[in-house]
């Protein structure tokens, strides 16, 4: 036995019973995310206090660590460094969406 499609509004039925649905997790999900990260400070607070970099339970570990990342105070002397060493791989490889956008509405 066929099954007849379904009509468009029993699909908007359904995709509204499906966002409805969502909502409800995305409530549930920020719950356990601010529970989460509230845990997480706590963990990072605790190591730091104790002069710990690393701890662990009976079912995970948490360490910290402390990347280094570049803090650019003057760009035309990185812009010269560059230039000077050929060292382009420091450089990102993006456009400005927001300068992008103002450009392409331009067009």
């Amino acid at each position: 036995m066929e099954c007849a499609p379904k009509t468009i509004g029993v699909l908007i039925d359904d995709l509204a019973a499906i966002r409805e649905k969502r909502r409800v997790l995305a409530t549930q999900d920020k719950v356990l995310e601010d529970q989460y990260k509230a845990l997480e400070a706590n963990i990072k607070e605790q190591l730091t206090e104790n002069g710990m970099s690393l701890a662990s339970g009976t079912r995970a570990s948490a360490s910290l660590s402390y990347p280094v990342v570049a803090e650019v105070t003057d760009w035309e002397a990185v812009y010269a460094f560059i230039k000077k060493t050929g060292y382009w791989h420091l450089l990102g490889r993006s456009v400005s969406a927001p300068a992008f956008r103002s450009l392409y509405e331009l067009e």
